[in-house]
């Protein structure tokens, strides 16, 4: 089992609720996700580890990234209507 595929799992889904409601609070939750992630995907692939494995870290790495993305809109769209 890799760890870091497991944490990076952890990281990217508990960083989605807080991107969906509450601006950028969970981004460091995201870039933890992220970073975690590829780190085990290289780690899996040089050691040659289960799938289950890498599907975890690619999952989170995906999470990870949708969390950033909606960060980016949640804080465009506060921005937005303060503006206007």
């Amino acid at each position: 089992m890799n760890d870091l595929a497991r944490a990076s799992l952890v990281c990217g889904s508990l960083a989605v609720a807080p991107a969906c409601c509450c601006g950028p609070g969970g981004l460091p939750l995201s870039i933890a996700a992220i970073v975690m992630g590829v780190v085990a995907i290289r780690q899996i692939d040089a050691g040659g580890g289960v799938g289950n494995d890498r599907t975890m870290a690619m999952l989170g790495t995906i999470f990870g990234s949708v969390a950033v993305l909606l960060d980016l809109v949640s804080s465009a769209c506060e921005l937005f209507t303060q503006v206007r």
